[in-house]
């Protein structure tokens, strides 16, 4: 329905998607469980900062009204999680749609604010998810931030290897990673 995707579009705020993308990428004070926090780096290995940066994100859908969870796995000796949240389907709720993107970002000295890669692949999935939530669907839908990607997919591959020993009926998948670059031409 044309009419539905048009009302879906342009639920779309940019204003709100620049606020988001100021705090992921530490441009602006992040509220993180009642206190601002400042995400300087989403680099997987960085400790605290990753993890508050997984905590925004798990917060935003819980606010949401979202079922979510840390899908936490291993990483060079370190616990990561993956987060997930889902809105049930109403019809088929074994068939899983995923809208995924990686939140970890690179260097890892320093500051790595990540705005391109990824905040705004993720912005994009949080965006979908306060549009999509408020819509029922046949499907149930799953909006998925991976952890540890710039490593090589480590994140996405335990993801993966866990849904596939689960015998999760995944039906597809959109991945948006540095999706607001713009090349001057």
């Amino acid at each position: 329905n044309k009419q539905l995707v048009q009302a879906m579009l342009d639920q779309v705020d940019p204003a709100s998607v620049q606020t988001l993308t100021a705090e992921l990428s530490g441009a602006q004070l992040a509220i993180i469980a009642g206190q601002p926090y400042t995400i300087e780096t989403r680099h997987a290995l960085s400790g605290e900062p990753a993890a508050k940066a997984a905590q925004y994100l798990y917060q935003f859908y819980e606010d949401l009204g979202l079922q979510v969870e840390y899908k936490p796995f291993s990483f060079l000796g370190n616990t990561l999680n993956n987060v997930v949240a889902q809105k049930d389907g109403s019809v088929f709720p074994g068939r899983i749609f995923l809208i995924t993107s990686h939140y970890d970002d690179v260097p890892v000295e320093g500051l790595a604010p990540g705005a391109d890669d990824n905040a705004s692949g993720t912005v994009a999935v949080m965006v979908a998810a306060k549009i999509l939530e408020q819509y029922d669907f046949g499907c149930t839908l799953r909006f998925v931030n991976f952890g540890a990607e710039e490593y090589g997919l480590i994140g996405s591959k335990d993801y993966a290897r866990q849904a596939y020993c689960s015998g999760e009926d995944i039906q597809g998948v959109i991945n948006l990673d540095m999706i607001a670059w713009n090349t001057p031409e």
